[in-house]
């Protein structure tokens, strides 16, 4: 929401709720769920601005497991299973 794109939701719970708060946010029926075909025109005819009010630089890692994770990089090792799960 903060990229001042359009955010679309069905109307039902917490999602809902925070878009109706939200300039950009539009509800839509929850009767659209089994309408594939209407739920598509209507997401269609949400407009779109020129252009995003903040752009959100994208996130790098050198290591995505080490560094957003926090995971140690360790390699693999091959597991066998045990006598109790063989067939």
């Amino acid at each position: 929401m903060r990229t001042g794109l359009p955010v679309a939701a069905f109307d039902l719970g917490a999602p809902a709720d925070r878009l109706r708060a939200d300039p950009d946010g539009h509800l839509l029926p929850y009767a659209l769920a089994d309408d594939p075909s209407a739920c598509n025109d209507r997401l269609l005819a949400i407009p779109l601005p020129g252009r995003a009010r903040t752009i959100i630089e994208a996130a790098t890692y050198d290591d995505l497991m080490r560094d957003y994770y926090g995971l140690a990089a360790e390699p693999a090792e091959p597991r066998l299973p045990s006598s109790e799960n063989a067939a």
